[in-house]
């Protein structure tokens, strides 16, 4: 409301209150000949609904906590970049939320999806058409050099042993196995608990002591006494080079601790995944659109004294495993053996003491794998190794570049590892940004600089899935936490700063405003929270930038009731609305809400239809002015930073201070200049 409303002008609004001569209703009980301008129908909305979907396969339960960006959040390093924010995000249960509801910025043209469960791509993008999004992973080529490192191994391999994987038949265009020797899924719950134990996605993750350990395979009993059977898949990657998965056979009567650089070069190599990568995975930057399906196991074969190879290994052997780093030429389909002027880079051993016998380094311990095992829910145990596809100290050193899933026949032929703890609940908490902007003097224009009252607000949304209690079920919300900070007065009136959520009481179990229980007040099919009494009590009139006000709103919500997909259409800012102590009208049941949202039960609807307001509430158009006079008398701004939005100077029309308004206006509030927002005239 700009400051130089006078005595004058106060007369003269009543005046014109008084001849009805502003008033699009009171005008037709005077002339019945007198046509009432047509409301406007500009959505004035900087919001856009958009329902996501995976373009991706994935195992029913797979639960994973997302991200929602507009550009990709990972930087040329692969690290999550600090220089975006959110605009949306949750937990994905795949096979029982395949679509998820969002309410996003209206410039949003573009989306990516950022997973911290290891077992989902890490990066996935959409692009959105008519208001739908299907994502799939981001594919770049891959700018890494074969021939990095180096080499200190001269064994005795001499490429890719085609008794496992058949070079001519046996690799698809996609490196994958064409016929596996066994197809197992591995549970979803184990993945997930591999996922949520082993946080390679957390950059300052440490992999503990308990599991970092020599995944060396020691061949201890045969109950069965028909020879032990070894099956291997590989479960998930997540480094960036090209590596392939070997091993040696160290026979029952050489001490492996002891053995001499010569025995171990003497040692055959055998090759089991010559492309150990997994479709799909990898770091963002270099995920793979080729690869292997977790699942499909290949069986290792044991040489035996005759020299013939059979399927099953004698008690007492042990099967160190050796990661060719950085060795397969994916133009080619093949392996490089040690010669570093072809091919390799270095090898990697499950066995700690080989690798510093290769690779001295000063403090180096050698332990390059990590041995665990996980329980289903039916009470199995699935073992599993990983292992770092360097000897750097300089990288993450968490041994887990790739995982692998190890079947044992029988099952106790090998001391059992340490197990992971089941899965534990998934909480994600994602922020919900933006501004609102109101004009006071509804049902009259005003002068539309959209800054009576300026209000930032965040908006924290815990979500949580426990697997315990919501088995194959969709995430629940078990909080949100509204931060209300109010930036700009340009009202001389008294207004209230209240909202309406439009959920159901009965499924939160307390607000608080700060520390201070709240009691809301029920309204038709949701509730009042009342924020500030007088927004001019706290906020100087006209002082620019004031010191933010800011409100804290806890909303507790009763436990695994309110399921995340509800909260779509329901999500902060909710229903804002301010109540104008206006003098010119003798009501005390003024209120003024964003285009198109209802009023409450506490509002004086004999004002609709009168002075500059056309709304129809029959038709479900309200707040709105005519056609003539394409202005709304509050506005969310979607999408903004707090702090971000540079407010109209007093008395200046919104339109002229940002340029891009009535393009936006125009263009139906749609696509069009949907940023206008961002882009002021300074």
């Amino acid at each position: 409301m700009q400051i130089k409303r006078t005595y004058f002008q106060t007369a003269g609004y009543m005046i014109a209150a008084l001849l009805l001569a502003t008033s699009c209703e009171m005008k037709n009980l005077y002339d019945p000949e007198y046509n009432q301008e047509a409301p406007s129908v500009v959505p004035f909305t900087t919001t856009q609904p958009v329902e996501i979907s995976m373009g991706v396969d994935l195992t029913r339960g797979l639960v994973t906590a997302y991200n929602l960006y507009t550009e990709n959040p990972l930087d040329e390093n692969g690290e999550l970049r600090t220089d975006l924010q959110t605009v949306g995000g949750g937990i994905f249960v795949a096979g029982v939320s395949p679509h998820q509801k969002f309410v996003l910025p209206a410039y949003a043209k573009d989306l990516y999806m950022y997973s911290y469960n290891r077992f989902f791509p890490q990066v996935m993008q959409a692009s959105i058409t008519n208001g739908q999004a299907v994502f799939a992973p981001t594919y770049e080529a891959d700018t890494r050099t074969i021939g990095e490192g180096e080499s200190g191994v001269s064994g005795a391999d001499t490429g890719i042993d085609t008794y496992i994987v058949d070079q001519a038949t046996g690799l698809t265009d996609s490196y994958d196995i064409a016929n596996p020797d066994s197809i197992q899924m591995i549970p979803f719950e184990v993945r997930n608990a591999i996922s949520q134990e082993f946080l390679e996605r957390d950059r300052g993750y440490q992999v503990p002591d308990t599991y970092k350990q020599d995944a060396t395979l020691e061949i201890l009993s045969d109950n069965k006494g028909n020879g032990v059977r070894i099956f291997i898949s590989a479960a998930f990657s997540e480094g960036q080079y090209a590596n392939a998965m070997n091993y040696v056979v160290v026979p029952a009567d050489k001490n492996i601790d002891t053995m001499t650089k010569a025995e171990i070069q003497a040692l055959e190599v055998f090759n089991v995944l010559s492309y150990a990568s997994v479709i799909g995975n990898g770091n963002g930057t270099q995920a793979r659109p080729d690869g292997l399906t977790p699942g499909k196991y290949v069986q290792l074969k044991y040489r035996n004294e005759e020299g013939n190879l059979v399927d099953t290994f004698p008690v007492g052997v042990k099967v160190v495993w050796v990661l060719k780093s950085n060795c397969f030429d994916r133009s080619t389909g093949t392996i490089g053996n040690d010669i570093l002027s072809e091919f390799a880079t270095e090898w990697v051993f499950s066995e700690s003491r080989w690798n510093t016998l290769f690779y001295p380094l000063n403090g180096y311990d050698g332990k390059k794998s990590i041995y665990f095992s996980a329980a289903d829910n039916n009470g199995g145990v699935h073992t599993f190794f990983g292992m770092d596809d360097t000897h750097s100290n300089a990288w993450d050193n968490d041994c887990n570049d790739i995982i692998f899933s190890i079947i044992v026949d029988p099952a106790d032929a090998l001391t059992p590892p340490p197990t992971i703890p089941e899965p534990k609940p998934v909480t994600h908490t994602v922020s919900r940004e933006g501004v609102l902007a109101f004009e006071d003097q509804w049902p009259m224009k005003g002068d539309y600089d959209m800054n009576d009252v300026v209000v930032e607000y965040n908006s924290a949304i815990t979500y949580v899935y426990d697997s315990n209690t919501q088995e194959l079920a969709d995430a629940t919300i078990q909080k949100i936490v509204d931060t209300w900070s109010f930036v700009h007065n340009g009202a001389t009136f008294d207004n209230t700063f209240s909202y309406k959520v439009n959920i159901d009481p009965a499924y939160i179990s307390s607000v608080t405003i700060g520390e201070t229980p709240e009691t809301v007040i029920p309204d038709g099919d949701g509730f009042i929270i009342n924020v500030v009494e007088n927004v001019k009590d706290i906020i100087p009139i006209f002082t620019s930038p004031a010191e933010p006000i800011t409100y804290t709103v806890t909303m507790i919500f009763a436990n695994n009731t309110f399921k995340q997909n509800d909260l779509a259409d329901e999500l902060a800012p909710y229903n804002p609305f301010i109540r104008p102590t206006n003098p010119n009208i003798p009501s005390d049941g003024i209120e003024v809400h964003v285009p198109f949202y209802a009023p409450t039960e506490g509002m004086d609807t004999a004002l609709f239809g009168t002075f500059d307001d056309c709304s129809e509430p029959s038709k479900g158009i309200y707040f709105v002015s005519t056609e003539d006079n394409n202005y709304p008398f509050a506005l969310h701004l979607s999408g903004i930073k707090n702090g971000a939005w540079a407010i109209p100077d007093e008395s200046v029309l919104i339109s002229d201070f940002y340029p891009g308004f009535d393009e936006w206006v125009a263009g139906g509030c749609s696509d069009v200049a949907a940023d206008w927002y961002l882009h002021n005239e300074e």
